[in-house]
């Protein structure tokens, strides 16, 4: 059975001053180097707040405990392969604190503020990912293909990326034509 939330628990959207600290959970998951990871969430942080794009904390009085991020791919990478929508991207908790509902709260969030933008969303993983695929089908998220490629995402470890897509009208998800604010605060609460 899962933990509760934590106590304190704050949700809410990126700011520049979150970088350093959301660079510092990305190497710590993957291994690269703090530098290589810093330069790369500037340069997604930067792009993803110029086209509209969302990038979620979770954090409490101790700091910040993980992120996820929802991005438009509005022109179609690979008309065959690729749709054109909102995706789910990188949900990451730090490790003493997985299975507390974190990524979950950060998931659920996410799929809201693209329910307000859109009639869908998708998600890719790794086909070894079964933690991340259970908790995005609890939500309503089928597969619709397999194998998947996205550019930029390598699926190791001997899986293959599969693509998921969940239908947000039929969740009765709140949508306008004109893309609301999100639920949560860009400045300190």
């Amino acid at each position: 059975m899962r933990a509760a939330l934590p106590l304190g628990l704050f949700v809410r959207c990126a700011a520049t001053r979150d970088l350093s600290a959301i660079a510092a959970l990305a190497a710590q998951r993957s291994g690269a180097a703090f530098e290589n990871c810093l330069q790369s969430v500037e340069e997604q942080f930067g792009s993803d707040t110029e086209r509209g794009h969302l990038t979620l904390i979770a954090e409490m009085d101790c700091g910040l405990l993980g992120f996820g991020r929802a991005r438009h791919v509005g022109t179609p990478i690979d008309a065959d392969s690729v749709p054109t929508g909102w995706y789910l991207l990188g949900v990451i908790v730090a490790p003493a604190l997985r299975r507390r509902g974190i990524a979950s709260e950060l998931t659920r969030l996410r799929v809201e503020w693209i329910g307000r933008r859109a009639d869908e969303a998708f998600y890719f993983a790794n086909s070894l990912n079964l933690p991340s695929i259970d908790l995005h089908q609890k939500l309503g998220f089928v597969e619709v293909q397999r194998p998947f490629a996205f550019p930029g995402a390598q699926f190791s470890g001997g899986g293959v990326g599969v693509l998921f897509r969940a239908p947000l009208i039929a969740c009765g998800l709140p949508h306008s034509a004109k893309p609301a604010g999100p639920p949560f605060s860009s400045t300190d609460p």
